[in-house]
């Protein structure tokens, strides 16, 4: 009577095949989520006091901290604490 519109009743078909592919993309997302979000987390690290972080004004602690961070040579570390002794 209305012609022969196949299995797909004028374009209804194809919309629901977006429409269930949409909803399987939205399950996948959702447990993609809940399976990082459940995921266990490290502790966060311990903060420091400020008693470690204050910088030393005594000049063997700030030659010893030159020479740890790489700042000075060993050399150059004993030629100038060599001079403190002095």
């Amino acid at each position: 009577m209305y012609g022969d519109q196949g299995h797909m009743d004028g374009g209804w078909g194809v919309a629901m095949v977006f429409v269930v592919l949409g909803l399987w993309v939205l399950v996948a997302l959702a447990v993609a989520w809940f399976v990082r979000s459940s995921r266990i987390q490290a502790p966060a690290p311990a903060a420091t006091t400020t008693a470690s972080v204050t910088p030393s004004t005594d000049p063997r602690h700030i030659l010893d901290d030159r020479l740890a961070r790489g700042d000075i040579e060993l050399d150059d570390y004993q030629a100038r604490s060599d001079a403190l002794r002095d």
